[in-house]
Protein backbone atom coordinates (compact mmCIF):
# COMPACT_ATOMS: atom_id res chain seq x y z
CA UNK A 1 0.00 0.00 0.00
CA UNK A 2 2.66 2.57 0.85
CA UNK A 3 4.46 1.82 -2.78
CA UNK A 4 1.01 2.89 -4.27
CA UNK A 5 0.36 5.82 -2.54
CA UNK A 6 4.21 7.30 -3.24
CA UNK A 7 3.60 6.50 -6.90
CA UNK A 8 0.49 8.21 -6.44
CA UNK A 9 2.17 11.74 -4.79
CA UNK A 10 4.89 11.62 -7.21
CA UNK A 11 2.48 11.19 -10.04
CA UNK A 12 0.45 14.22 -8.42
CA UNK A 13 3.96 16.20 -8.55
CA UNK A 14 4.70 15.62 -12.01
CA UNK A 15 1.18 16.23 -12.83
CA UNK A 16 1.47 19.42 -10.96
CA UNK A 17 4.76 20.58 -12.56
CA UNK A 18 3.43 20.29 -15.85
CA UNK A 19 0.49 21.93 -15.97
CA UNK A 20 2.34 25.22 -13.70
CA UNK A 21 4.73 25.24 -16.66
CA UNK A 22 2.63 24.19 -19.64
CA UNK A 23 -0.83 24.84 -18.60
CA UNK A 24 -1.10 21.67 -19.62
CA UNK A 25 -2.39 18.09 -18.33
CA UNK A 26 -0.12 15.61 -21.17
CA UNK A 27 -1.84 12.73 -22.13
CA UNK A 28 0.54 10.26 -21.84
CA UNK A 29 0.80 11.41 -17.71
CA UNK A 30 -3.17 11.72 -17.01
CA UNK A 31 -3.97 8.54 -19.06
CA UNK A 32 -2.65 5.86 -17.66
CA UNK A 33 -4.13 7.12 -13.88
CA UNK A 34 -8.19 7.06 -15.98
CA UNK A 35 -6.88 3.61 -17.23
CA UNK A 36 -5.90 2.82 -13.63
CA UNK A 37 -9.20 4.59 -12.58
CA UNK A 38 -11.29 2.43 -14.67
CA UNK A 39 -9.81 -0.62 -13.30
CA UNK A 40 -10.34 0.93 -9.81
CA UNK A 41 -14.40 1.06 -10.26
CA UNK A 42 -14.40 -2.36 -11.59
CA UNK A 43 -12.60 -3.56 -8.16
CA UNK A 44 -14.51 -0.95 -5.80
CA UNK A 45 -18.01 -0.03 -7.52
CA UNK A 46 -18.68 2.62 -5.31
CA UNK A 47 -16.22 4.42 -6.61
CA UNK A 48 -18.03 4.74 -9.23
CA UNK A 49 -20.31 7.84 -7.76
CA UNK A 50 -17.34 9.65 -7.05
CA UNK A 51 -15.72 9.41 -9.99
CA UNK A 52 -19.43 10.12 -11.92
CA UNK A 53 -19.14 13.42 -9.56
CA UNK A 54 -15.85 15.19 -9.58
CA UNK A 55 -15.80 14.09 -13.28
CA UNK A 56 -19.19 15.77 -14.66
CA UNK A 57 -18.78 18.87 -12.52
CA UNK A 58 -15.27 19.44 -14.38
CA UNK A 59 -17.26 18.72 -17.69
CA UNK A 60 -19.56 21.12 -17.30
CA UNK A 61 -16.48 23.51 -16.50
CA UNK A 62 -14.85 22.37 -19.67
CA UNK A 63 -18.12 22.59 -21.54
CA UNK A 64 -18.34 26.80 -20.68
CA UNK A 65 -15.06 27.02 -21.00
CA UNK A 66 -13.69 27.11 -17.11
CA UNK A 67 -11.20 24.01 -17.57
CA UNK A 68 -9.39 22.13 -20.32
CA UNK A 69 -9.77 18.59 -21.08
CA UNK A 70 -6.86 17.22 -19.03
CA UNK A 71 -8.79 18.88 -16.15
CA UNK A 72 -11.73 16.86 -16.77
CA UNK A 73 -9.54 13.38 -17.14
CA UNK A 74 -7.84 14.42 -13.95
CA UNK A 75 -10.73 14.70 -12.38
CA UNK A 76 -12.43 11.41 -13.36
CA UNK A 77 -9.14 9.81 -12.13
CA UNK A 78 -9.52 11.56 -8.41
CA UNK A 79 -12.92 10.98 -8.12
CA UNK A 80 -12.68 7.72 -8.10
CA UNK A 81 -9.73 8.14 -5.65
CA UNK A 82 -12.38 9.98 -3.52
CA UNK A 83 -14.40 6.62 -3.60
CA UNK A 84 -17.88 8.29 -2.73
CA UNK A 85 -20.08 10.60 -3.89
CA UNK A 86 -19.90 13.19 -1.08
CA UNK A 87 -16.22 12.74 -0.43
CA UNK A 88 -15.71 13.75 -4.53
CA UNK A 89 -17.74 16.95 -3.79
CA UNK A 90 -15.46 18.04 -1.08
CA UNK A 91 -12.45 17.29 -3.04
CA UNK A 92 -13.94 19.38 -5.71
CA UNK A 93 -14.81 22.30 -3.25
CA UNK A 94 -11.77 21.85 -1.91
CA UNK A 95 -9.66 22.32 -5.00
CA UNK A 96 -12.19 25.38 -6.13
CA UNK A 97 -10.97 27.05 -2.68
CA UNK A 98 -7.23 26.32 -3.98
CA UNK A 99 -7.75 27.55 -7.31
CA UNK A 100 -9.47 31.15 -6.08
CA UNK A 101 -6.70 30.91 -3.70
CA UNK A 102 -3.72 31.01 -6.49
CA UNK A 103 -6.07 33.63 -8.44
CA UNK A 104 -5.86 36.29 -5.54
CA UNK A 105 -2.71 35.01 -5.27
CA UNK A 106 -1.03 35.85 -9.20
CA UNK A 107 -3.50 38.77 -9.24
CA UNK A 108 -1.87 40.29 -6.22
CA UNK A 109 1.30 39.83 -7.92
CA UNK A 110 0.21 42.02 -11.16
CA UNK A 111 -0.18 38.68 -13.24
CA UNK A 112 -3.07 39.38 -15.56
CA UNK A 113 -3.90 35.74 -17.67
CA UNK A 114 -6.87 34.44 -17.21
CA UNK A 115 -6.02 30.64 -17.71
CA UNK A 116 -5.34 29.16 -14.44
CA UNK A 117 -3.28 25.97 -13.86
CA UNK A 118 -6.36 23.66 -12.04
CA UNK A 119 -4.44 20.73 -11.92
CA UNK A 120 -2.22 21.55 -8.97
CA UNK A 121 -5.23 22.30 -6.82
CA UNK A 122 -7.06 18.94 -7.67
CA UNK A 123 -4.07 16.98 -7.26
CA UNK A 124 -3.37 18.82 -3.37
CA UNK A 125 -7.18 18.47 -2.33
CA UNK A 126 -7.29 15.11 -3.78
CA UNK A 127 -3.47 14.18 -1.33
CA UNK A 128 -5.68 16.14 1.56
CA UNK A 129 -8.78 14.13 1.09
CA UNK A 130 -7.55 10.93 0.97
CA UNK A 131 -4.67 11.09 3.10
CA UNK A 132 -1.48 10.92 0.33
CA UNK A 133 0.34 13.56 2.28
Amino acid sequence: MQLVVGLLGWWFVALAGADVRTRRLPNNVVLPGVAGAAVGVTIAPDAVGGLLVAGGIYLVAFWFGGCGGGDVKLAVVVGALAGSMGAAVVLVLLAQVLTFGQILFCLGGGGRSRHHAHGPALCASTAVCCGIW
